[in-house]
């Protein structure tokens, strides 16, 4: 399902993906989510073609990627990165080391940056890359390649199970 507003297209185009949003779930009705302007907490009903993670995940790990959601409500949404990556995948150049670091050093984060880092919380490294370079397309190709979404079957969310 692609984007009907204008932020998902954009983040569609940018990224070259189907998916333009990842959320993630902190109990059995809420979820995390970044988007423009802050992180805040929506209710997964919001989001009726969510996809669900199936990692099987212990009390503790699903504690802390809960923690690590929590912990980023507020902050700022990562626009910064949309340019970066746009530059990346235009050139196709790598994002130089310097501009990672600053990405890390930076306070907002974007949808799939707070995915990736509440699921590195819970101890699930699934990317090869800096968190704040996953794009929802990188959660999409994820999950096809673990059997929890097929191509016929897109969705514009993502999230990790509560």
């Amino acid at each position: 399902m692609h984007a009907t507003g204008l932020e998902g297209r954009i983040i569609e185009e940018v990224t070259n993906s189907e998916t333009h949003h990842t959320v993630v779930a902190i109990d059995e009705t809420r979820c995390v989510s970044a988007e423009w302007p802050y992180v805040i907490v929506r209710n997964i009903s919001d989001y009726p073609t969510l996809v669900w993670s199936r990692f099987e995940l212990t009390d503790a790990e699903r504690a802390a990627i809960v923690a690590e959601a929590e912990r980023l409500i507020g902050r700022p949404y990562n626009l910064a990165v949309l340019f970066v990556i746009l530059f990346s995948r235009a050139f196709h150049v790598p994002v130089p080391k310097f501009i990672r670091d600053w990405l890390k050093r930076r306070r907002p984060v974007d949808c799939s940056e707070l995915c990736c880092m509440a699921l590195e919380a819970g101890g699930i490294e699934r990317f090869n890359t800096d968190a704040a370079l996953v794009v929802p397309g990188d959660f999409q190709t994820m999950y096809e390649s673990l059997g929890w979404l097929n191509a016929n079957q897109r969705s514009s969310g993502i999230t990790a199970q509560p």
